[in-house]
């Protein structure tokens, strides 16, 4: 094979448009058997193990995540986007990222003693060493998984996640249920990954040859580290509260935050996840179409509000029950934390739209300062709330997210674009009303009477989702929202995903 080849992307035959339907659907779908994993290993896990084996864990995955964010490069997006890619810059990108996994792993190892002293727990130390030779393996299936993204083979990609997932449950609770402990944890992560690059180099058609050096591979390392640091500063906002929760109030404590931001933040990434993957193809192609463009927006992002601000609600009004359903009695400590969690994540789906209307109109710069900016406000919010206990470090996070960080993130994304404040308050106005109506139910509800066990639970969340769609109904901007919503799926089938933006205005 000659390097100097260029890698072969999917031809017109292929059907683009057909694909990103397709690719669409298929990433919605996966979801469904991911959450239910996920709440299945959640509900089995927190009956097998202790507050301290998670907290135990939890303590290293910070450091790591950091150090395979870094590993990343910011591949995937520089992968996808690159109009065209050689061969020879594939080669030496897949080196130069073993390379740096391989160095990052052995960075990571060597921090254990250091961690193993910041959380006066020896028993760090070998867990990090453990998790360090993960980003070793990582390094093997990292370019290989782009490229399956940029073909929109999504089908192989839904199978690689729910197969490594379910890898992931089913060795974790068979270890526990054997006293493994918080080894379970971390052996079911090996299997996870074992299980996922196996998988990816199975549907992978693309092999590595000698090493080689390319200049291209340098200019795509130069690309995605503008993206890594954007990357970075996300994930610090995410995680950097389990290394300063270990470090001042302990594993048990850091157990309990860790299974209610579990509990909490994984099902609604998966909901996220379709849009996510969508969005910004999606907009940056209608980016020279303003109408199109707003209503694309206002349409998915209504979409996740829709799902994920009842949720949430329910979730948070009702944690007391809800934790000593899923997780179990012992874990009810966990509630109030649960609770001002969910309060915080009804913003996420604003969040992330934000990202998606930086990034579809090439204010990446922007995206960077104050995605930043955001992230060192939670740290600070995460050191105000410390000294209090582990309730008002969760309390004044989330009123953080919901008064600080929100509110600069949207008044950045509305000053030039497409979507101004009209826009953006034609989307939230509604929201707002229809969280607080639905907050205001459950409350009332709750007074009146006892929700405990699966049906009370059950219909109380159907009674959040109806009222909240009742209320959103009452406007015309929603009305119009929610019937765009209903005729979407119909639209993409007929014509393809440039029917996004469309349906709202025919």
């Amino acid at each position: 094979m000659d390097l100097e080849e260029y890698w072969q992307d999917l031809s017109s035959s292929d059907g683009l448009k057909a694909r990103s339907v397709r690719g669409a659907s298929i990433t919605a779908l996966v979801q469904v058997p991911k959450v239910v994993l996920m709440l299945a290993s959640q509900l089995l896990l927190a009956r097998l193990l202790l507050p301290e084996d998670f907290g135990l864990v939890a303590m290293v995955t910070p450091v790591i995540g950091f150090v395979q964010v870094l590993a990343d490069l910011g591949l995937t997006q520089a992968v996808v986007s690159r109009p065209r890619l050689r061969l020879a810059e594939l080669n030496a990108f897949f080196w130069i990222s073993m390379g740096l996994s391989a160095g990052l792993g052995i960075v990571a190892g060597l921090s254990s003693p250091l961690l193993a002293w910041l959380y006066g727990e020896p028993r760090v130390i070998a867990v990090t060493l453990a998790c360090a030779a993960l980003i070793v393996l990582g390094g093997f299936g990292m370019l290989q998984s782009a490229l399956l993204n940029r073909q929109m083979r999504y089908g192989a990609i839904a199978i690689i996640e729910v197969s490594s997932l379910t890898v992931s449950v089913v060795l974790s609770a068979v270890l526990a249920w054997y006293g493994w402990g918080y080894w379970s944890l971390v052996l079911a992560q090996t299997g996870a990954s074992l299980t996922s690059i196996a998988l990816i180099w199975g549907f992978s058609d693309w092999r590595p040859r000698a090493p080689s050096f390319d200049r291209g591979a340098l200019s795509l390392a130069r690309f995605g580290s503008n993206i890594t640091i954007s990357n970075l500063a996300g994930y610090l906002n995410m995680t950097v509260d389990n290394i300063m929760i270990g470090a001042a109030l302990g594993r048990v404590v850091l157990g309990l935050y860790d299974r209610a931001w579990k509990l909490a933040v994984q099902p609604l990434s998966q909901i996220q996840a379709p849009f996510n993957r969508v969005a910004v193809p999606a907009l940056s192609r209608l980016v020279d179409d303003p109408e199109r463009y707003r209503q694309a927006f206002l349409q998915m992002t209504q979409a996740m509000l829709l799902v994920v601000a009842p949720a949430m609600i329910f979730a948070g009004l009702l944690a007391d029950p809800l934790i000593a359903f899923v997780l179990g009695p012992r874990w009810l400590p966990a509630a109030p934390i649960f609770a001002w969690l969910c309060l915080g994540a009804i913003l996420t789906p604003v969040n992330s739209a934000t990202g998606w209307l930086l990034i579809s109109q090439g204010r990446s710069r922007e995206q960077m300062v104050f995605g930043t900016a955001a992230a060192a406000i939670n740290v600070l919010a995460y050191a105000c709330g410390l000294p209090w206990g582990i309730v008002y470090v969760a309390a004044v996070s989330a009123l953080s997210v919901c008064l600080i960080q929100t509110p600069m993130l949207v008044a950045v994304v509305v000053r030039q674009g497409p979507v101004r404040r009209g826009t953006m308050a034609r989307l939230l106005l509604p929201n707002i009303v229809a969280s607080a109506a639905t907050g205001l139910l459950l409350w009332q509800a709750r007074r009146l009477f006892e929700i405990t066990g699966f049906g009370p639970l059950a219909a109380s969340a159907i009674g959040a989702m109806a009222s909240y769609l009742v209320v959103l109904a009452c406007f015309h901007t929603s009305r119009a929202q929610l019937k765009s919503l209903v005729m979407l799926p119909l639209a993409l089938r007929r014509s393809g995903t440039s029917a996004i933006g469309k349906t709202a205005t025919e």
